[in-house]
């Protein structure tokens, strides 16, 4: 009888499991959905003579350290730190009394060759004569020609030391040799300096002109010539300049492909200072081509990666990119697109391949439309 029961009880254990696994069977499948519908747009292509923007910081074209070419004791030092000053004006002068002295030495020193000069000049013209009369020998002329020659040369002499006595006491006077600024002060009133080894007194900048350094991609190196217009926006004091491209270093940097062009921007009334940042815009010389996508179409993956993802049949095909800034809600592909794709405006959330379904965008703009590579477009 007991075995008989043994097929009913596991009948009866079996079926609310049956039963479970059936309601399960039947639920909904919910995670099962069709293709995204997503917007789209084609890569617009133009031809532009667009510009061509850099960020640097101005700097002073040279930076002379001031140092005496004579030895002496600072007697003045009327510039501070920061003082605009012109050419010539005065930035330090030495004690003068020893040079003074020697000047007035060197003075007498060229009296005393003078009167020596004069007294052989007029012994040789009166053995001239004695000699065309044959009154006087010949070796007592050539004696006397001798001392007139010596006597030439102890005149030159005496003024050349005048001369550099003169230097001397005039180099006690440090002046500016540009209009520029002072930079440091190095030494102070009092102090005893050297022209040997020369002791730094002030470092001095010119500002009447200054140049901002700039670094540029290599594409561009075949579009920036010297002379080119360049606007300078120095965005800290909110001052704009117009200049022009002096100089362009046509050496590229294998590390960094870049190349280096200094801007030169005229600085008369020194209000200018090394060392602002400012943005510079540079007119390109020759068209280029631009691939231009719509800011949404681009998506920021952190750590200065970009990507887009464009429309390859049915599927989304994710392309990292490298973008720049342009103007009216669009950004320029620098590299990672060729041009003909038609980019997924909204791919926030997308995967590489993921099935999509494409439609038009409110602009009218079509997931499959061509671009038109156009100068006229550019315009």
């Amino acid at each position: 009888m007991v075995k008989k029961l043994y097929p009913l009880m596991l009948l009866a254990l079996l079926t609310p499991g049956c039963k479970e696994r059936e309601s399960i069977a039947k639920l909904p499948t919910t995670m099962a959905t069709g293709p995204r519908t997503v917007r789209t747009a084609a890569v617009q292509v133009v031809m532009d003579r667009d510009e061509i923007r850099a960020t640097g910081t101005a700097a002073a074209p040279s930076t002379t350290k001031v140092m005496p070419g004579v030895t002496g004791l600072i007697k003045r030092l009327p510039v501070q730190e920061g003082d605009v000053v012109k050419r010539g004006q005065v930035l330090a002068v030495l004690d003068q009394r020893q040079y003074r002295l020697t000047l007035r030495q060197a003075q007498v020193a060229v009296e005393g060759a003078r009167v020596a000069l004069d007294a052989t000049t007029r012994e040789k013209q009166r053995f001239e004569k004695l000699l065309q009369q044959d009154a006087t020998a010949r070796a007592q002329y050539d004696q006397i020609s001798d001392k007139y020659r010596g006597a030439q040369a102890q005149m030159k002499q005496a003024q050349v030391a005048l001369d550099m006595a003169k230097k001397a006491l005039s180099d006690t006077v440090i002046t500016a040799p540009y209009d520029g600024v002072v930079l440091k002060r190095l030494a102070s009133l009092g102090d005893y300096a050297t022209a040997m080894p020369p002791t730094v007194i002030l470092v001095f900048q010119e500002v009447s002109t200054l140049e901002v350094k700039i670094s540029l991609p290599e594409p561009e190196l075949n579009r920036v010539e010297e002379g080119a217009t360049a606007k300078v926006n120095f965005t800290s004091i909110d001052r704009k300049v117009d200049a022009k491209i002096a100089r362009v270093i046509r050496s590229v940097d294998p590390m960094t492909r870049s190349f280096e062009a200094v801007v030169e921007i005229s600085n008369e009334k020194m209000d200018l200072r090394p060392g602002l940042y400012a943005r510079v815009r540079i007119a390109t010389s020759k068209p280029r081509r631009k691939l231009l996508v719509p800011d949404e179409a681009v998506v920021d993956e952190g750590s200065d990666v970009y990507s887009v993802y464009v429309l390859d049949g049915s599927h989304a095909r994710r392309r990292e990119v490298r973008v720049a800034a342009a103007d009216s809600g669009k950004s320029e592909v620098v590299s990672g697109l060729s041009g003909a794709e038609t980019v997924i405006l909204d791919a926030t959330g997308l995967i590489d391949g993921d099935e999509v379904k494409a439609r038009a965008t409110g602009g009218g703009a079509q997931g499959n439309a061509k671009p038109q590579a156009t100068a006229e477009a550019a315009r």
